[in-house]
C-alpha cells in the first residue's frame, strides 16, 4: 500500500525530482537482491547483464529504483508459470533517423527489462501506460503509468517491444549529455 501511495504522489507531483549522480548498475543489483526471494518462490529466474563499468546517471535514485522495481515486478507477473526476466544496462550512441524526432541523436544509458512470457497483443501494448489500465485480476493499473511519468520527468524515454508468444521488452533511455562519468 505504501508503494502505491508513493507512486501516486510521484504521479501527481509537479515538483522537479531531486537528482544526484549514481551508478545505475548498483541500483539494479539492489533491486535484484530485494526481489530474489519473490522470484525464487514464483519459479522465475532473474538475470542481470550489466555494463562491465559503472554507468553514472544524474537522476532521482529513489524514483529510478521505483522504475526498475515496477518494470521487473510487472515482468515477473507476466510469467504465472515461471520463466525468465532479464535486466540489462548499456551505453548507446543513437543517430538521427527518419521518424525518430522524439529521440534526438546522442548518447543514452539504456536500461532494458525483458521477459519470455506470452507477450501482448498490439491493442494491449498501446494502452499499458494508461493510468488504471490493467490486465491483472489484482493489479491497480498504476505501475507502468508511474514508470512513464517518472521517466518523462527525467527527460528519459520509454519504449516497448512485444509480440504475442515471444515476451515483452521495456527499454528506458536516459540521455547522457555530459552526465556520464568515465
Amino acid at each position: 500500500a505504501a508503494s502505491i501511495i508513493d507512486g501516486l504522489s510521484n504521479l501527481l507531483s509537479h515538483e522537479p525530482p531531486a537528482t544526484r549522480d549514481f551508478d545505475i548498475n548498483t541500483t539494479v543489483q539492489r533491486v535484484a537482491r530485494t526481489l530474489a526471494g519473490e522470484f525464487h518462490k514464483s519459479g522465475t529466474r532473474l538475470s542481470q547483464h550489466l555494463n562491465p563499468s559503472p554507468i553514472w546517471i544524474c537522476a532521482s535514485e529513489i524514483q529510478t529504483e521505483q522504475v526498475i522495481m515496477n518494470l521487473v515486478v510487472n515482468a515477473r507477473d507476466a510469467l504465472p508459470e515461471g520463466g525468465r526476466v532479464e535486466i540489462t544496462t548499456a551505453v548507446q550512441e543513437r543517430h538521427e533517423s527518419p521518424g525518430s524526432a522524439d529521440l534526438p541523436a546522442g548518447r543514452y544509458v539504456v536500461l532494458t527489462v525483458r521477459d519470455d512470457g506470452a507477450g501482448m497483443a498490439e491493442d494491449v501494448a498501446a494502452r499499458v501506460f494508461e493510468p488504471y489500465f490493467t490486465t491483472k485480476r489484482t493489479g491497480t493499473g498504476l505501475g507502468l503509468a508511474i514508470v512513464k511519468h517518472v521517466l518523462s520527468r527525467h527527460d528519459a524515454r520509454l519504449s516497448i517491444a512485444s509480440e504475442q508468444g515471444k515476451g515483452a521488452t521495456f527499454s528506458c533511455l536516459f540521455p547522457v549529455e555530459s552526465r556520464l562519468r568515465r
